[in-house]
């Protein structure tokens, strides 16, 4: 369960009630794209918008391992980003990538794992950051 979600029409960080107000409570008959979860990409429901008994979030299809589903995997449960922002994400993933900061950052993950990390471990940690979209952290850094 999150309270925000990427409109594929904008691209954009919207609230379940800002999802609703631009397409309306009957958005599929109408076939607009669902939220995607920022954090795994995966297609989200809104879910309690025009409800006074419960706070209105997003929610993933069941049996999700998101971190931001209502089941997230117990070992991310730290990770939960405290925001967004997604096309900052993008650039600093593809910064990442630049040849002399993935050096740098597999150097500094070797150190911290005493010289015995592997290049296949450390694309295998790389490609976990992208699957829970760790580069649109809100306030994720580089240097992070």
């Amino acid at each position: 369960m999150t309270r925000h979600a990427v409109d594929p029409s904008l691209g954009d960080v919207v609230t379940p009630e800002e999802f609703i107000a631009r397409h309306g409570a009957q958005w599929r008959d109408r076939r607009v794209q669902p939220p995607l979860c920022p954090a795994c990409g995966e297609a989200l429901h809104p879910y309690g918008v025009h409800s006074p008994n419960v706070t209105a979030s997003f929610h993933h299809p069941d049996k999700s391992s998101c971190i931001l589903s209502s089941t997230p995997d117990p070992r991310f449960k730290d990770l939960r980003p405290s925001g967004w922002d997604v096309e900052r994400g993008r650039r600093l993933r593809r910064e990442f990538c630049g040849d002399e900061n993935l050096r740098e950052g597999y150097a500094a993950c070797r150190a911290l794992c005493r010289m015995r990390l592997r290049a296949p471990e450390f694309i295998r940690f790389c490609e976990a950051g992208d699957r829970i979209n760790i580069w649109a952290y809100k306030g994720m850094t580089l240097e992070l």
